[in-house]
């Protein structure tokens, strides 16, 4: 007798991440790339894959996330106005798919590593009319600026204007 109460009191003490509320699951998903949510829970059941498709997203592009069927399902599957961060680590390719002038709820763009020629790109991308509240520019390389030079900022000034709700702008 005392054998099964025992085991009874050890399966009903853990917790699985199933017995947790939907609102505090969203949270805790909020916190992975969208790359890292498809490959550990999307398909796992109905609820995760619904739970993916209505969170705030994080899209960040990195050579280690780079299987095409991986980002083929993210972009069939999920809905452009629920991404909140873009984060692009070094020259990484610029996919179509996901253009910032499309994530109109975007608030948040980190460009790590990133040559003077790419951050122009993703800069002209983004619409005129954005919610954009942080920008962060991680260890710049601008092909034709030394560090020293006061001109480095050059592919800078002239965005200042497109950045109305802008509340930080970190430059490293």
């Amino acid at each position: 007798m005392k054998e099964k109460v025992t085991s009874q009191m050890s399966i009903e003490g853990n917790m699985y991440l199933e017995d947790l509320s939907n609102e505090l699951l969203l949270d805790m998903l909020e916190y992975l790339d969208v790359y890292q949510l498809f490959i550990t829970f999307y398909g796992l059941n109905r609820r995760f894959t619904d739970l993916i498709k209505h969170c705030h997203l994080h899209i960040c592009f990195k050579y280690s996330k780079n299987d095409a069927k991986i980002w083929y399902l993210i972009s069939s599957t999920i809905n452009l106005s629920k991404v909140r961060k873009i984060s692009y680590y070094y020259n990484h390719f610029i996919d179509r798919r996901f253009l910032i002038s499309k994530c109109s709820n975007l608030r948040s763009l980190t460009l790590h590593n990133m040559n003077g020629f790419f951050i122009q790109v993703i800069l002209n991308d983004v619409p005129l009319i954005n919610r954009i509240r942080t920008i962060r520019i991680e260890y710049p390389k601008f092909l034709s600026c030394s560090n020293d030079s006061p001109s480095r900022d050059f592919s800078l000034k002239e965005y200042h204007c497109r950045f109305t709700s802008l509340v930080h702008w970190m430059y490293l």
